[in-house]
């Protein structure tokens, strides 16, 4: 949980990130003891806790990827794929 909120960066609100990290705290306490339902209680929120960020990090894609210029399918419109030194264009393929 650490790497993965880590590797957010600034995606995360300052706030959303402070109660994550309150939760695996918490949690690491709890798992210091042998109660099982409250250590599974506290793993359940910390889940949701971080369901809630990754539902707000999918909006945010979304809302990005229907900006003027960005379908989220590629370059924006007016952009051409670059060629490399020796004339070759990269580029994506479907298979219909």
């Amino acid at each position: 949980m650490d790497k993965t909120l880590g590797g957010l960066g600034d995606k995360v609100l300052a706030n959303d990130r402070a109660n994550i990290e309150s939760k695996v705290r918490d949690l690491r306490e709890a798992l210091k003891s042998e109660d099982t339902a409250h250590i599974k209680k506290l793993s359940e929120e910390l889940q949701q806790a971080f369901y809630a960020i990754s539902q707000q990090l999918y909006q945010q894609g979304q809302q990005a990827s229907a900006a003027p210029g960005g379908n989220g399918h590629g370059p924006a419109a007016g952009t051409a794929p670059e060629a490399n030194e020796e004339g070759v264009v990269d580029g994506e393929f479907r298979e219909a």
